[in-house]
């Protein structure tokens, strides 16, 4: 397996299908290195995931990732190859991390991507009050099994009530 072979299969009618997935000069790049592939795309014509399926029936057994100019598709479901962590974190406070780590998942889920966001600042987990959820102590009765003074989390006032890790 070669750069040449994997542009070749982009770009050329294979038994699965009539049309080359790619024109090709909608491959940017394609590297190759001990069982990876890694193929940077451009255009709009075939979607990055569609790229991936046809690249991993053509190669099953290598590691395979396509770009293009705002994405990246590793495949995959769940932790593992095709998914990722960014940890935001830093040993001073007050320097923006629970506004970046925002930011950034904002904009992640915006292209499309599941996103999860845990804040775990023990102390002072500022991120659910960023994002309007904000704990309050009950001041109903407790019901039969609950605690007395137990924190809620208060969502939105109609609809369901988000849940945040913190």
């Amino acid at each position: 397996m070669d750069a040449a072979t994997v542009h070749s299969v982009l770009t050329q009618p294979t038994t699965h299908r009539e049309a080359p997935i790619l024109a090709d000069d909608e491959v940017e790049q394609v590297v190759v290195e001990d069982g990876w592939i890694g193929v940077v795309v451009r255009g709009k014509t075939a979607s990055i995931e569609e790229v991936y399926r046809h690249l991993a029936i053509a190669f099953p057994t290598a590691a395979i990732q396509v770009s293009d100019d705002v994405r990246t598709y590793r495949g995959g479901a769940g932790f593992g190859e095709g998914r990722h962590v960014v940890a935001v974190l830093g040993g001073k406070g007050g320097v923006g991390k629970s506004t970046t780590a925002i930011n950034l998942a904002l904009t992640l889920s915006a292209m499309g991507m599941s996103v999860g966001l845990l804040d775990a600042d023990l102390s002072a987990p500022d991120i659910p009050h960023m994002v309007g959820i904000h704990p309050e102590r009950s001041r109903q009765t407790p019901s039969e099994g609950e605690q007395p003074g137990r924190e809620r989390t208060a969502g939105p006032p109609s609809g369901p009530r988000p849940r945040m890790a913190a």
